[in-house]
């Protein structure tokens, strides 16, 4: 898969599983903001909001098989 900027979400994770790496890159360009807001409007304490993007982008990397 060349341009991963075209393709939707479902198609990106199902290359990502497939083991193109690259593919998880527009997934978090797409979904950053939106998770960073989320995370901000919920977390106990302001300097915890990037941290807590930061893992919830790494659990869900390792968790796409599931």
């Amino acid at each position: 898969m060349q341009n991963y900027q075209e393709v939707d979400d479902g198609t990106l994770v199902l290359a990502v599983r497939r083991g193109e790496m690259a593919a998880f890159e527009p997934l978090l360009d797409r979904h950053l903001q939106s998770v960073r807001t989320l995370v901000a409007l919920r977390a106990p304490a302001a300097q915890l909001v990037d941290e807590i993007t930061h893992e919830t982008f790494v659990f869900a990397f390792r968790h796409l098989a599931d």
